[in-house]
């Protein structure tokens, strides 16, 4: 995901929720935890990290396993990065979970 942040981010954390029926539910392992290893220059090819500055452009890249003890379900995946003061990016995506 290639995004440019609005403001200066010391630190971002991965919002990562599977959204079921109107319910946020937090995929374990990834919600929560920091998305600074994760996030490269403009062209997405050096590792940046943390801290963020606005009105710079970033690509995050991230993936995650499909556990076993997730359902078979359909359902809208939102990813996002943030901080306790609001989002630095966000996106949602529909999904099909297959066994």
């Amino acid at each position: 995901m290639k995004f440019t942040p609005n403001r200066d981010f010391e630190d971002v954390n991965t919002d990562a929720q599977g959204i079921l029926l109107d319910v946020p539910l937090p995929f374990p392992g990834y919600y929560g935890t920091s998305a600074c290893p994760f996030i490269y220059d403009a062209e997405g090819e050096n590792k940046v990290g943390c801290p963020l500055k606005a009105g710079e452009t970033y690509v995050y890249k991230n993936s995650f396993k499909i556990l076993p003890v997730y359902p078979t379900v359909s359902l809208t995946v939102h990813w996002g990065l943030n901080d306790k003061n609001g989002d630095a990016a966000c996106f949602e995506i529909p999904v099909k979970i297959r066994a």
